[in-house]
């Protein structure tokens, strides 16, 4: 069985390790080979609309391979004699990437994504060397926005601050550009009721760690740990945690 997938979307200002669709939307193609019979729901030649996460695929080919899935793990089986319900949500995350801290938490069904910013503080473009050095686009809106060329839409990404909540119908705005949280509309409102729900108790299933934000010394050295021009063991060691033995 080959599997042909992306590990990320589009690199761009609003695409990796962002999640919108443009950040978490990868394409999945799967052959079966010819001379071996096909597993059951798998029609080569065809186009799913399934939700699919990429943990799905350690799922389905551990029991295409014959192997028993984990209580705990979260993926799906897609195909075969031990094919799971299809999904109803999909669920994305950021965190800390490079020296950059968010936590942002989101989930779409085949309609909507609702998006959670729980750092609504901090502005969409904060400092990232790496995106400032490969990202031209990163360091002109800013200029753009000075001058007074940006669009409504294109001023969002240059704003102190994010919204705490987004929602997005993803038929009619494919962009991802009208947030619709504080619309009256009834099937709006039923949306964000349901995925804020979803959400929710994603989060607690799956004991989210990311629900308590790195030291600033730690996410200063983009992670690293280990002595020689980054913070020291000692720095980056939470209030009140043990000193580890010598």
């Amino acid at each position: 069985m080959i599997v042909f997938f992306g590990d990320n979307g589009q690199a761009h200002v609003r695409g990796k390790q962002f999640v919108y669709e443009s950040g978490l939307h990868v394409p999945l193609i799967i052959r079966w080979p010819k001379n071996f019979p096909a597993p059951k729901n798998f029609k080569a030649g065809t186009v799913s609309d399934q939700i699919v996460q990429s943990i799905d695929l350690t799922a389905t080919t551990l029991s295409i391979a014959g192997g028993k899935k984990p209580p705990k793990m979260e993926g799906r089986v897609l195909f075969g004699e031990k094919a799971e319900a299809p999904r109803h949500y999909a669920f994305g995350a950021r965190d800390r990437c490079d020296e950059t801290v968010f936590r942002l938490r989101t989930v779409r069904d085949k309609q909507y994504r609702f998006i959670r910013n729980f750092t609504p503080d901090q502005p969409f473009l904060q400092p990232n060397d790496y995106k400032r050095r490969q990202y031209p686009v990163w360091t002109l809106l800013p200029q753009l926005a000075a001058e007074g060329k940006l669009t409504p839409a294109q001023a969002a990404l240059v704003a102190p601050a994010m919204p705490p909540e987004e929602l997005y119908n993803l038929d009619a705005d494919s962009y991802e550009i009208n947030n619709l949280v504080t619309s009256a509309k009834p099937e709006h409102k039923a949306a964000l009721k349901r995925l804020r729900a979803a959400l929710n108790k994603w989060i607690e299933e799956t004991n989210d760690q990311g629900r308590v934000l790195e030291p600033p010394a730690l996410a200063a050295a983009k992670g690293a740990t280990k002595p020689g021009g980054n913070p020291s063991a000692e720095a980056i060691r939470p209030a009140g945690a043990a000193k580890p033995r010598q």
